[in-house]
């Protein structure tokens, strides 16, 4: 071979071989500092854009995380007022159930319970007007669906809990359309007569009780309606009677409620009873005697919304679909109904953000309403088996039951002094609203929060094991690495050492 001195190849290429291992070199040591496999785009292009996309949403999951934790800890923070809530309704059960015992209360005692009940409804108000959480007023309707619309004369008792509202979008509407009416079991005697002293006995949802016919012949249409009306009280059954044709005495029985679970049953003790008896559009012809039994059932109400069909309980509903979750009930004065409602809501509640995308099914729109005591009880409805009592032969109209807790006070006209019965009723209906809110939110809590915390962090878990994969490094392998690349290293220097002094052999050859 030819002996070179201006050009070294052989110590060019040991200097180039250096400085590649120079550099894995500085790249292992870089990789054992921080612990990273990736530590720039460059030492895995694809890798570096996965752990990226895994360590956002890995950050994002935690924060859904806190937030499930804070939306649990603020349910809680309800939960807990509204089981003092809760408490101070059932005080007021007591005091109400003192004041209808008036034979031995005296009337001072009941005006002192009646004190009773202005505090323990101050003190409603006051827990509906001071809870909160992290400044967050919770139970002062605050953070409950408002309609933007006037609610519709038929649904009573809306209870609006979820609704999904799309990102951006400031309401939604809803519409209810009625299928089929709810309605009350039924007995109709059309043209009646009966015996007088002719007994029947009648058996509906409260209980069963014997009654006798006044009078006979074309009058047994009024005294069936008054004997039946004496003990509405008792069966939960009430008649009307009606006079069609100047001469056709008809008198039909209903059932208090609507719907399947509603009955009415009449069975003939004694003597005749004459005429045709419908059910249900079908008749049957009399005389009915001993032992003959005439029996319906009322008919549940079937509504749809969106698209879905819903079969109630009487007139009473739960909507539950994918956007909406809302309970009501029918208002009997308007029924039967065939048509359509609507109503629309604004996008207020709360919105709980439970995962880390902004996807409908990411984030929770949820409604506490106000428990302030002009919002918890019922709307009025007329009472049916005390109007037909006090009306002898059938409804009157004139007597109405319901209400809201605000008018049990002193000088309102449900007070446990002006009326005790329906002070009961208001509170009874107050206590079933408080806790159908706080079984709304302990279902929240137990089906979807708590479940959610749960898959949080164990995605984050996972997820963040797959970035471990990606970004993390192997110090047992890249320690091997560097080791090599020491000896290498050293290697290079040795080899490039001897490659430089080949070139020194020329100066043998000129005899120095």
């Amino acid at each position: 071979m030819g002996l070179r001195i201006n050009t070294n190849i052989a110590s060019l290429t040991g200097l180039n071989q250096l400085k590649i291992n120079d550099r894995k070199s500085l790249q292992t040591l870089e990789r054992l500092s921080t612990g990273l496999r990736i530590n720039r785009a460059s030492d895995d292009p694809s890798g570096f854009v996965i752990s990226q996309i895994l360590q956002q949403q890995v950050s994002g999951l935690k924060q859904a995380a806190e937030n499930t934790q804070n939306a649990t800890n603020m349910i809680n923070t309800a939960d807990a007022a509204l089981g003092e809530i809760t408490d101070l309704l059932q005080e007021l059960k007591g005091a109400v159930v003192f004041a209808l015992n008036n034979g031995t209360a005296s009337q001072e005692q009941i005006l002192a319970e009646q004190d009773v009940v202005d505090q323990i409804v101050k003190s409603v108000d006051r827990l509906a007007t001071t809870t909160r959480y992290g400044g967050k007023a919770l139970l002062n309707g605050q953070n409950e669906f408002q309609l933007t619309t006037d609610r519709p004369d038929l649904l009573d008792d809306l209870f609006l809990r979820q609704i999904s509202f799309p990102i951006g979008t400031t309401s939604r509407s809803v519409t209810v359309k009625v299928e089929t009416s709810p309605l009350r079991g039924t007995v109709t005697l059309n043209n009646v007569s009966a015996d007088a002293g002719a007994t029947l006995r009648i058996t509906g949802n409260r209980g069963t009780a014997q009654v006798s016919v006044a009078s006979a012949g074309l009058g047994g249409a009024s005294s069936i309606a008054r004997a039946v009306n004496t003990v509405a009280a008792l069966t939960g059954v009430y008649a009307s009677a009606s006079l069609t044709g100047n001469s056709t005495p008809d008198v039909t029985l209903f059932t208090e409620d609507y719907g399947s679970k509603s009955s009415v049953r009449v069975e003939v003790m004694s003597g005749t009873v004459s005429g045709t008896a419908v059910i249900d559009g079908n008749s049957e012809v009399g005389p009915f005697t001993q032992g003959e039994v005439l029996f319906d059932t009322g008919t549940d109400g079937i509504v749809s919304v969106g698209g879905k069909r819903f079969t109630g309980i009487g007139r009473e509903f739960n909507i539950v679909t994918d956007l909406v979750d809302f309970e009501f009930k029918l208002d009997t004065d308007l029924l039967p109904f065939t048509s359509s409602v609507s109503f629309t809501v604004q996008n207020t509640g709360l919105t709980l953000q439970l995962n880390e995308s902004t996807a409908l099914n990411d984030h929770l729109n949820i409604s506490i309403s106000s428990v302030n005591s002009a919002n918890i009880g019922m709307d009025t409805m007329n009472d049916r088996i005390e109007e037909a009592i006090n009306g002898g032969t059938g409804p009157t109209g004139t007597v109405t039951k319901g209400g809201f807790l605000s008018s049990i006070i002193t000088g309102e006209g449900s007070s446990i002094i002006n009326n005790p019965r329906n002070s009961n009723v208001i509170i009874e209906a107050a206590l079933e609203r408080v806790s159908r809110q706080r079984s709304f939110l302990g279902s929240v809590g137990a089906g979807t929060l708590e479940p959610n915390l749960d898959y949080l962090r164990v995605h984050e878990q996972e997820l963040t094991e797959s970035l471990s994969g990606l970004r993390d490094l192997d110090f047992a392998e890249e320690s091997s690495k560097f080791i090599r690349n020491q000896i290498i290293f050293q290697s290079n220097i040795g080899v490039l050492a001897a490659a430089n002094s080949t070139a020194q052999g020329v100066l043998t050859l000129l005899g120095f």
